[in-house]
């Protein structure tokens, strides 16, 4: 059985986390605490969702995250997926509509920066599920279109 997050158990979901974000109880920056729920959120829901044994290798692992994991999540693929050849363990993933920024028109700089924090900590639970240390950021030029720098600190062996 194929699992997505709806649209509207979505919205309020994030409605309420960007409220709870905004006075939360540790005192840390929104961003950073929308960033440690995303993490713990993408880290549950990738361990639900994904056979692990099928993912032998670094190339194999970050095309399950672009296809099967972020279409569970945002209702669509990553529309493109770049290996920095520079570096090792360093890729731009990038999603042209992101569902985060679609009315970005209207949105304050607040929301977006949590909309971007959102998504980079489930990318980054979902490879810590996979065990894999990233770090994870965003980058937006042309909204909707945002890339996500994704960097191995640790990573599985090629096979």
């Amino acid at each position: 059985m194929k699992r997505e997050i709806s649209d509207s158990a979505f919205e309020i979901f994030f409605v309420e986390l960007m409220r709870q974000a905004k006075t939360n109880p540790k005192g840390l920056p929104a961003a950073t605490y929308v960033e440690q729920i995303a993490f713990v959120c993408g880290q549950k829901f990738l361990e639900r969702s994904c056979d692990k044994k099928r993912i032998l290798n670094q190339t194999e692992l970050i095309k399950y995250v672009c296809r099967e994991f972020w279409t569970e999540v945002y209702s669509k693929q990553m529309d493109q997926l770049r290996r920095n050849l520079q570096q090792e363990g360093n890729y731009v993933l990038t999603d042209l509509r992101f569902r985060g920024l679609r009315r970005f028109e209207s949105m304050h700089k607040e929301d977006i920066e949590l909309h971007l924090a959102f998504a980079c900590g489930m990318l980054r639970g979902a490879l810590a599920a996979l065990n894999v240390t990233a770090t994870v950021t965003a980058e937006v030029a042309e909204p909707p279109a945002c890339a996500f720098i994704v960097t191995m600190l640790d990573r599985p062996a090629a096979a």
